[in-house]
């Protein structure tokens, strides 16, 4: 049992996915859900987000994009454009340029999306710092300035916690077993 307890540790421990909530308030709507990551600390590239559940809501409608049902797609043309650590997950919105877009590809441009832009690339909106959230009725823009996060690790700490909690388990269960 022992056994088992190290390896479940070990296993949590390689575990490197981190999740972001996102929670944010665009125009009368909003974006809620969260966005994963592969563990890269630092700057991040397309390859780097490995899975979301964003619902967009436009104030008239909803939208779920998934990581089943839609794309990313990221531009930045500096590394630090995304960027995250344990704990939160930033998007520079006054880079000038660059932005990270989740987007039903069945309904292409102008569908379903949710866009963190430092420039005008996924709307027509004049040039700006933007978040941008359409479900096809009703397009929402958020005035965004700075590095902000779009997303927080609120737990980080658990999984430590958790690898206390199963090492403790394990050496209880070997006690018992050499004193029984």
């Amino acid at each position: 049992m022992l056994k088992l307890a190290f390896f479940l540790t070990a296993v949590v421990c390689s575990a490197s996915s981190i999740g972001y909530g996102v929670n944010m308030t665009v125009g009368v709507g909003s974006v809620v859900g969260y966005i994963v990551t592969d563990g890269t600390i630092g700057g991040l590239s397309q390859s780097d987000i490995t899975g979301w559940n964003l619902l967009i809501n436009d104030g008239t409608g909803t939208f779920d994009l998934t990581s089943l049902n839609s794309q990313v797609d990221l531009f930045t043309p500096s590394p630090s454009d995304l960027a995250a650590t344990s704990t939160q997950l930033f998007f520079n919105f006054s880079s000038g340029s660059g932005f990270l877009l989740f987007q039903s590809p069945t309904t292409g441009s102008g569908g379903p999306a949710i866009c963190f832009e430092a420039d005008i690339t996924c709307s027509n909106e004049p040039a700006g710092v933007q978040l941008y959230a359409t479900t096809l009725s009703n397009q929402q823009f958020k005035p965004l300035g700075g590095d902000l996060p779009i997303g927080t690790n609120p737990e980080p700490e658990s999984v430590g916690m958790l690898v206390v909690g199963l090492a403790a388990l394990g050496a209880g269960i070997s006690w018992k077993r050499r004193h029984s």
